[in-house]
């Protein structure tokens, strides 16, 4: 609240005609580079101004081990709704909202959703959940994040944490069969355990995937 204002009557004293630039989640090793820039612009622009926003990896280091901060850590993700787009397009859309507001965390959702038995369309018995077995990591559903981790590794660099998203087995399974099937899990619950177990399996190897693509951990959702 009152931020709009606040920003606006710090351009105003700026002055309406003066150069500003922004240099923006810089690494250390882009600082020199930043500076020479800068100082060329003064010798036909003496009265410009540079705003730095260096990166800060070490925030995050600092949080997590409990640390002193000079504020926490800060990060937003959304649903790019990319379950039918290739990995590229996710994690072009990724970086993009990462490195526009400046986040100290690169956090994803994963919009691919966990597969149904060959020929299931949704759950309707006890049947359906006894065929649920666990899933290798060839499959296309779990093809797609971890190449997708990997280019968002490559285009941030070793230092940016990345999160990604994992669901609990049985929200796996509703967001695929629809959460109007809960009562169907409530209703045979020996068949739902093995049901279960069959998913949190897989998803025990697709944590391990994305770990080895670059994932430095896991927003688990319940």
């Amino acid at each position: 609240e009152g931020l709009p204002e606040a920003a606006n009557a710090w351009r105003s004293s700026w002055g309406a005609q003066r150069p500003v630039w922004l240099a923006a989640s810089t690494h250390p090793d882009e600082e020199p580079q930043v500076l020479a820039v800068h100082q060329a612009l003064l010798r036909d622009h003496p009265d410009a101004l540079l705003l730095w926003a260096p990166r800060h990896p070490e925030r995050f280091e600092a949080a997590i081990a409990g640390r002193p901060v000079d504020r926490p850590p800060v990060t937003a993700w959304v649903h790019f709704v990319t379950d039918e787009s290739p990995p590229e397009v996710f994690a072009e859309r990724a970086a993009a909202f990462f490195e526009r507001l400046d986040f100290d965390i690169c956090k994803v959702v994963n919009d691919y959703r966990y597969p149904l038995p060959d020929g299931l369309e949704t759950i309707d018995g006890p049947d359906d959940m006894r065929r649920f077995a666990r899933i290798a990591m060839d499959h296309p559903a779990f093809v797609q994040q971890p190449r997708a981790i990997r280019l968002l590794r490559e285009r941030l660099g070793p230092d940016v944490p990345i999160l990604d998203t994992g669901f609990d087995p049985f929200q796996q399974v509703m967001r695929k069969a629809g959460y109007d099937r809960a009562r169907v899990v409530f209703d045979h619950p020996d068949a739902a355990a093995g049901m279960l177990e069959a998913v949190c399996a897989t998803m025990e190897d697709f944590m391990a995937a994305l770990h080895g693509a670059g994932c430095d951990g896991i927003f688990f959702s319940i």
